[in-house]
């Protein structure tokens, strides 16, 4: 409502509801005296109101509100280079709810776009794809094991490095797909035991171009020599995927029969076959803080 002035004349202003999309009226009626009224057009448009979230790596799950369409009619939702990501029935007032799943496309800002199929009423938000590592394969294993990490939302054609936890060597390199994406194996190089990261980066180093994941790094025993020998034979034996930590060795019934010290994950040490019962007796590798426990050698006595 409004006060007219002396001369008949007011000003006010609201906030267009929810209405379907097309040609409507705006009319003013003077309270009491219905028949002193006048209307103008007005064009209802279509509109993305909401995307959210506004960026993400392929995979992210994004829901899209807009509003201004015709009652009831279909709405297709292009995202970038895929003209039908999705399409829906906006309700009766012209307003609809959408949600997709990024598909495999280049970094960058993209569009979001909603176009009515009988209004022709159509609307453009974006959204930012980032990188993202979609899986490393295995995601825990030993020093040595093969690992493939697959990743997506780079630029197209575009030079990546895989880096591993703690080393500044490059394990493996590649361009990028034409969509963004990226496929490469590598071996797991000697690093302390734990959970440590496979990281993808993009050859100018920009913060905003690289993505990781996680992969747990396992204690190992890569060596024992001999694996048969009597009492009182010399036994070397080595490992890694250790903490920087001391390690107990336990042989057959004797829970320590070596302690060593493990640097940057690595042990080398020895000991001398004790008095056993004849037959296999198992060599076993437990990392005193990381509490990881390798698989077993078999010595025979």
């Amino acid at each position: 409502a409004a006060i007219l002035s002396a001369g008949g004349t007011f000003t006010v202003s609201f906030t267009t509801d929810v209405q379907p999309a097309g040609t409507t009226t705006v009319m003013a009626t003077e309270v009491g005296t219905p028949t002193n009224s006048g209307f103008k057009l007005f064009d209802v448009q279509a509109n993305i109101v909401t995307v959210t979230p506004i960026s993400g790596s392929v995979g992210t799950i994004v829901t899209v509100y807009g509003n201004g369409y015709g009652s009831t009619e279909s709405v297709r939702v292009e995202f970038g280079g895929n003209s039908s990501i999705t399409t829906v029935t906006s309700i009766n007032t012209g307003s609809f709810t959408a949600t997709f799943t990024v598909d495999k496309q280049p970094y960058g800002t993209t569009t979001v776009k909603a176009v009515g199929s009988s209004s022709g009423e159509q609307a453009v938000s974006v959204f930012k794809i980032m990188p993202g590592v979609i899986k490393v394969s295995p995601n825990i294993g030993i020093v040595g094991t093969l690992v493939t990490v697959i990743a997506d939302g780079f630029l197209a054609g575009e030079e990546l490095f895989v880096y591993f936890g703690t080393s500044n060597d490059i394990q493996t390199s590649g361009p990028a797909a034409v969509e963004g994406s990226f496929t490469a194996t590598f071996n797991i190089t000697a690093q302390p035991a734990g959970t440590t990261t496979v990281e993808v980066r993009a050859t100018n180093n920009d913060p905003n171009r690289k993505a990781w994941k996680y992969f747990d790094i396992m204690p190992n025993l890569t060596q024992v020599i001999p694996t048969t020998g009597t009492v009182g034979s010399n036994v070397e034996i080595s490992g890694d995927g250790f903490g920087n930590e001391q390690v107990r060795i336990s042989f057959g019934s004797t829970v320590t029969m070596l302690t060593t010290n493990a640097t940057n994950g690595v042990i080398v040490g020895n000991f001398v076959v004790n008095a056993q019962p004849y037959g296999t007796a198992t060599i076993i590798g437990y990392g005193l803080t990381t509490q990881k426990t390798t698989s077993s050698w078999f010595y025979k006595i």
